[in-house]
């Protein structure tokens, strides 16, 4: 008898539990590096892979070119993120930085823009990070609008970013320790753990709005 291949399909559940061995088997670095490196090169075409080849390009931030966009700087508003900022930094509780963390939850889940500083390398645009004053850590800044953008020096482009993007890149550099939000006039510091935690929140969000287990209109009546 001639021995036919048949192709197996995955459940959801089913592959995320083989990723998951593959993680655990690779360690989370080469997994990433392996399983993004993979999609870049596999999937660029694919319509219903658009956000995870950019969350994989985000992973290399060696070219950002394509993930931003060159628009009228008063265009990017963020009202809802900026209103639980300014709440926050006036009542200075655990309650207030909580909202900020949905709020920032909220602008990565409808994909909303920021601002963010670029430089141009060799015909790319590569992240632009920013370190305090006697400290020796990185942070990728992000700004809610451009009334917390100071005059940029040099070559440094200010850019249009999902702030799924910028948060994507804070969370695959390992030499930043997460990012922060307005920081020449606010200076809201989210540490990568952080970072992380939202990130995975807001793709759980979106794995079971996919899957019909969650109804994000009916959320909101």
């Amino acid at each position: 008898m001639e021995n036919e291949m048949k192709q197996v399909e995955l459940t959801a559940e089913e592959l995320d539990a083989q990723l998951e061995r593959m993680r655990e088997e690779l360690g989370d670095e080469e997994f990433n590096k392996e399983f993004y490196n993979y999609v870049i090169t596999h999937m660029q075409d694919k319509p219903e892979m658009e956000e995870l080849v950019k969350v994989a390009k985000c992973m290399y931030a060696d070219d950002l070119t394509d993930l931003c966009a060159d628009v009228a700087l008063e265009e990017v508003t963020n009202p809802e993120l900026s209103e639980a900022i300014d709440y926050c930094i006036e009542t200075e509780s655990e309650e207030a930085l909580n909202e900020v963390l949905n709020a920032l939850a909220f602008t990565m889940l409808i994909e909303s823009p920021v601002l963010v500083v670029l430089y141009p390398n060799e015909g790319k645009l590569i992240p632009s990070y920013v370190t305090a004053d006697g400290e020796d850590e990185n942070w990728m800044p992000i700004f809610t609008d451009d009334s917390h953008i100071a005059s940029v020096s040099g070559d440094a482009l200010v850019r249009s970013m999902p702030l799924g993007c910028a948060m994507y890149i804070a969370q695959f550099d390992e030499t930043v320790s997460g990012v922060v939000i307005n920081p020449w006039t606010q200076n809201i510091r989210l540490q990568d753990y952080g970072v992380s935690s939202i990130t995975k929140s807001v793709e759980e969000i979106r794995r079971k709005v996919a899957n019909g287990e969650l109804d994000l209109m009916a959320e909101n009546e």
